[in-house]
């Protein structure tokens, strides 16, 4: 509407600019007659100001149907192509341009509604394509999920600036076990969790150690995984081995964190090295008895026979131990 009456002011303006240069050019005319030319031309318009009335009415008449014509074949359909065309962009991609007009508007529309249609169905094959990803992207998440669920091991997969995006329950576990107020506390904490940063529950420092190590050998193209002991806020000595996650164009990306707890194991073997170290002092201590009696009786041969059955019967007590 408000273009409307802008076209229809200008209108108005123009024709006050033109009538007023008529009149002067008119006033500068009648300037310039003598007396008896004024007289004739006067005599001449009130004899004939019907005709000549009716023809400057008939002539603005005719202007405006011909500035209406323009307004509603040229721009009034120009003003609501546009306002479509922003519907279509922003509000409703499945909207299409119906108007009448100029043929060149309508060509313009019919342009406009061919981009759109094409518009539509390549982002409709956009959206078939991300949702067709997402899908497999999230499949392929489940079954990477339901894999690690049944590793014995811890796994953590970050990406490159450490952040957790994906865990499973056994890293959990070792991390945030407890119970009552120690467990409560981890709980709060939330040590292990998608988005949160591995620092915080592994030392920064051994970390970016190892992911250096990788990075060197990943230059040479040598050993890319690394491995270093922690301990864990449990007290539980855990062995951890980083693996990097590389792009098709062989970049680092992030890494995947393997977690095992060999505290159990570390005592398990103490206590054998334990048992063996007594073991050896015992079979030690029996052989040298056995070797005892033996070297007194060859090199006695004539000894008494109650002496030759005591060392008889010690070779027999020592050889039972063993």
């Amino acid at each position: 509407m408000k273009s409307i009456n802008k076209f229809w002011l200008f209108v108005a303006a123009a024709f006050a600019i033109i009538g007023i240069v008529l009149y002067s050019f008119g006033w500068l005319f009648w300037q310039q007659l003598v007396p008896s030319e004024k007289i004739i031309l006067e005599s001449v318009s009130g004899k004939h100001f019907f005709y000549i009335f009716s023809s400057i009415i008939l002539l603005l008449g005719c202007l405006i149907l011909i500035l209406d014509g323009i307004l509603n074949v040229y721009i009034l359909p120009a003003i609501k192509l546009t306002a479509e065309t922003h519907i279509i962009n922003s509000v409703n991609p499945s909207h299409r341009i119906k108007i009448e007009g100029s043929s060149e508007i309508i060509r313009l529309a019919q342009a406009i509604n061919e981009g759109a249609d094409r518009y539509e169905n390549l982002q409709k094959n956009v959206d078939e394509m991300i949702h067709f990803a997402r899908t497999e992207s999230e499949k392929e998440r489940n079954i990477l999920a339901a894999v690690m669920s049944e590793l014995s091991e811890g796994i953590l997969i970050c990406n490159s600036d450490g952040q957790i995006i994906l865990y499973n329950k056994r890293s959990k576990q070792l991390f945030e076990s407890g119970t009552g107020v120690k467990q409560e506390r981890n709980a709060q904490n939330g040590l292990v969790g998608i988005g949160r940063s591995v620092f915080g529950i592994i030392e920064k420092e051994l970390l970016v150690h190892a992911l250096d190590e990788i990075a060197a050998g990943l230059k040479e193209e040598n050993k890319n995984v690394s491995s270093f002991i922690t301990v864990s806020r449990e007290d539980k000595l855990l062995r951890a081995e980083v693996v990097p996650v590389l792009n098709h164009l062989k970049l680092f990306t992030g890494f995947i964190l393997i977690l095992e707890d060999i505290t159990e194991q570390l005592e398990n073997e103490g206590r054998f090295d334990s048992l063996l170290l007594s073991f050896t002092r015992g079979v030690r201590a029996s052989i040298a008895g056995i070797r005892s009696a033996i070297e007194v009786v060859l090199e006695y041969p004539d000894i008494k026979k109650e002496q030759f059955d005591e060392f008889t019967g010690i070779i027999h007590r020592e050889s039972i131990t063993l």
